[in-house]
């Protein structure tokens, strides 16, 4: 059984983060994180995590509250199981739970299956911001208010 739960063991997130990314990402505190555990082995193994960033005036051109689903891994072992997307989920729960009315993500443009995870959970593609453009990230948004979709 795989589960998820918020954690403020960032020492924990940070194990996770180095043992995913290595150097190739650089550790950031976000304001919630979430640690995944596999607890179907003999001892319960943590798998991944996630984090997001609350941001509760404007959302940079949206000028809406929003949330920064931030950086997310899962260990190679357990990659190819939808784990991806239930962190949106919980992660798009949680932004809510806070007010925020729009999400924003971004993945590596050489990350076609995370692309496709975050299309398929209804976000669409957002241009770069400035500074960006030249880099190789990905960035993507999805409307978290009712209103704000219809």
């Amino acid at each position: 059984m795989i589960r998820l739960r918020l954690t403020h063991n960032t020492a924990m997130v940070y194990h996770l983060h180095r043992a995913i990314f290595g150097d190739t990402a650089p550790w950031e505190r976000a304001d919630a994180h979430w640690i995944m555990e596999d607890t179907s082995l003999e001892a319960s193994r943590e798998i991944g995590f996630c984090s997001a960033i609350y941001y509760p005036h404007t959302w940079t051109t949206t000028g809406r509250s929003g949330a920064f689903l931030h950086r997310a891994g899962i260990l190679p072992s357990h990659e190819g199981m939808g784990l991806q997307r239930r962190m949106v989920r919980v992660r798009e729960a949680w932004a809510r739970s806070q007010g925020c009315e729009v999400a924003v993500t971004y993945t590596s443009k050489d990350n076609a299956p995370s692309m496709a995870n975050l299309l398929k959970e209804g976000y669409k593609f957002w241009p770069c911001w400035e500074g960006y453009e030249e880099r190789e990230w990905q960035f993507f948004h999805k409307c978290l208010s009712k209103e704000l979709s219809a």
